[in-house]
């Protein structure tokens, strides 16, 4: 976790202070501005659903009985997700500004947390993996569905994401519009760790 905020801080700071770091994300930020909605498809599949994936088949403590159907499911998923990213981004940027400014970053910060985490990602993340920690089975997961949902999988959540995401996307929201969905989609691959680990763990993997 701390490997992770020390990673997105000094991206950031990298970026802005130190001499090449910019050089060598300019050819990520123009090609990302000419393919915007196939660019954060396309990071999101490969940071949230292939990085993933490589650990779903190598790793046994979280191998799924589908591996190859899960990887298949969670490249999907994030994928599209990458897309409403794009709006998302671009609707902070119009109304909270598009800047490194440090009141910019809180702003945005503790709008994608609080709000579109908060009452959209959390809830549906939580009802998406849980389907996936049952092997992509309606009948399983319908059957074992926790008859208290929200305080069993979604609220403790909460903590997690907050924990993991504040610090990270304080750093993520530094950069210029055109690269936030890609370092976003790095931390991503971790987050997905996380989930796949969790409802591994709910499965007794």
């Amino acid at each position: 976790l701390i490997v992770l905020w020390m990673v997105a801080t000094g991206l950031a700071i990298g970026y802005y202070w130190i001499p090449g770091v910019a050089a060598v994300l300019e050819p990520l930020r123009v090609w990302q501005g000419e393919h915007e909605l196939v660019g954060a498809f396309v990071s999101r599949v490969f940071f949230c659903g292939l990085v993933p994936g490589v650990f779903l088949l190598t790793v046994k403590a979280i191998r799924p009985k589908r591996p190859w159907a899960t990887m298949v499911a969670q490249a999907l998923w994030c994928g599209v997700w990458g897309l409403y990213y794009v709006y998302l981004y671009r609707w902070m940027s119009e109304w909270f500004g598009d800047g490194p400014e440090l009141m910019t970053l809180v702003r945005k910060t503790a709008f994608d947390m609080f709000v579109w985490s908060a009452f959209v990602m959390i809830p549906l993340n939580a009802v998406f993996f849980f389907w996936v920690g049952h092997d992509l089975s309606l009948a399983k997961a319908k059957e074992n569905w926790p008859r208290h949902f929200v305080r069993e999988l979604v609220l403790p959540n909460y903590v997690t994401n907050w924990c993991i995401w504040i610090p990270v996307m304080m750093a993520v929201y530094a950069f210029p519009l055109t690269l936030q969905i890609h370092l976003g989609g790095l931390a991503g691959a971790f987050w997905a760790l996380v989930l796949l680990y969790q409802n591994a763990h709910l499965q007794g993997r």
